[in-house]
């Protein structure tokens, strides 16, 4: 998989010029030999990963810094 980050500029809805954030994901299937129904399963999968779900749901970082 080759995952790639942009911020691209787009309108928001007032009007305003606005950076939105892009992940692309390339997923490289593992046989040439699958049939389209295999292929169509795996990009579904890789879609439901733990990743894939909080960065479409929307990402709340929280950072705390411990020790000395």
């Amino acid at each position: 998989m080759e995952v790639t980050h942009e911020r691209v500029p787009e309108r928001a809805a007032d009007g305003a010029q606005v950076l939105v954030d892009v992940i692309r994901e390339r997923i490289v299937a593992p046989s040439p030999g699958l049939t389209a129904e295999q292929r169509e399963r795996l990009h579904a999968i890789a879609g439901r990963c733990p990743v894939a779900r909080a960065l479409r749901a929307g990402v709340r970082l929280e950072s705390e810094l411990v020790g000395a």
